[in-house]
């Protein structure tokens, strides 16, 4: 595993190479970002790099016994506390601070805390100890989805390595390098907003959610037409909360498209570019300012989904509301 192997985060890849070819290498790193833009899989690349004899410009030489050993998950000096969707708590701190206090068989002690956010007060309060221990002999590498989630006290000894959204063009290069053909990458990789994680798992839903999300852009074409016997069937159709949100996300898709469309008249912001026809027709219907309004309510319905309202009620007022375009 090597830089290379992660789509885009230049920035982040050059200060990574400066670190290990200028031997400038920090106490704590901290690799922070939206899920599925490859912050994991650029800090396993740094973590090997630091563990290897001989690193290259692009990382780890992929050839020495220490990189064997990483690539096997077995190397002494390579720490992961904790297991994966668990909390970190004190335990695991502790029995961290434990292993550190030998001498490293290799260059250095590397330790992984993926999802920093896992953890807990009194674990995070272990951790700034060792931190704040002098010595050269071990490198931290954290990873999390938020960087207010990590302690501020935490952070502040870390060096922070914000990796930014993907770009279609990068978000479609991995989805043809797993497979996916090239034009329905491109839809893909336009729904994806900026994750290629995100991208992936729509492309493995092979089309499930189709028929569901065709019925929504007929319903999107008669916003106003319909009668409230018809609304509350198709709000049945929204399901529980992990449904709900993967329609209204891409019902807010489809409304931004139509609005763009409306807007511009341009196809390179497209989403659903396969339904252009649909969206100069639905575009010629509702006026921009309808149509900026619609998009803030459902982004407003999504919102009030994630914080755990109740989805059935989020729907009904949301329906209602476009049909009555009472924005």
């Amino acid at each position: 595993m090597r830089f290379s192997d992660v789509l885009g985060q230049r920035v982040v890849k050059r200060l990574l190479q400066a670190s290990l070819s200028g031997g400038r290498v920090a106490q704590a790193y901290l690799f922070w970002g939206m899920p599925g833009v490859g912050k994991r899989t650029l800090a396993r690349a740094f973590v090997r790099a630091l563990l290897c004899e001989s690193p290259e410009p692009e990382g780890a030489c992929g050839r020495c016994r220490a990189c064997r050993l990483a690539a096997a998950g077995s190397h002494p000096d390579w720490h992961v506390p904790g297991t994966e969707g668990q909390t970190l708590g004190i335990a695991d701190a502790r029995g961290l601070q434990q292993a550190l206090r030998y001498k490293p068989y290799g260059r250095r002690h590397v330790v992984s805390l993926e999802r920093a956010e896992r953890l807990t007060l009194e674990a995070a309060n272990a951790l700034l100890k060792i931190l704040e221990e002098p010595g050269g002999q071990v490198v931290f590498i954290l990873t999390a989805d938020r960087l207010e989630a990590i302690p501020a006290t935490v952070r502040s000894r870390c060096l922070p390595l914000p990796c930014r959204p993907l770009d279609r063009a990068e978000i479609r290069k991995g989805l043809e390098r797993a497979g996916v053909d090239g034009p329905r990458a491109a839809v893909l990789a336009a729904r994806a907003g900026g994750s290629l994680g995100r991208a992936l798992e729509l492309a493995a839903g092979n089309g499930e959610d189709a028929e569901p999300h065709r019925a929504m852009v007929r319903w999107a074409g008669e916003i106003g037409k319909l009668k409230v016997t018809r609304l509350l069937e198709i709000a049945e159709e929204f399901g529980g909360r992990e449904t709900a949100d993967k329609r209204l996300e891409f019902l807010l898709h489809w409304l931004r498209d139509v609005l763009l469309w409306k807007e511009t008249a341009s196809e390179e912001a497209i989403v659903n570019v396969q339904d252009l026809d649909e969206i100069r027709r639905q575009s010629a219907r509702l006026t921009s300012l309808e149509l900026a309004a619609a998009v803030r309510a459902v982004e407003e319905a999504r919102h009030l989904v994630a914080a755990n309202v109740n989805p059935r009620l989020v729907i009904d007022n949301l329906l209602l509301k476009l049909n009555s375009c009472r924005f």
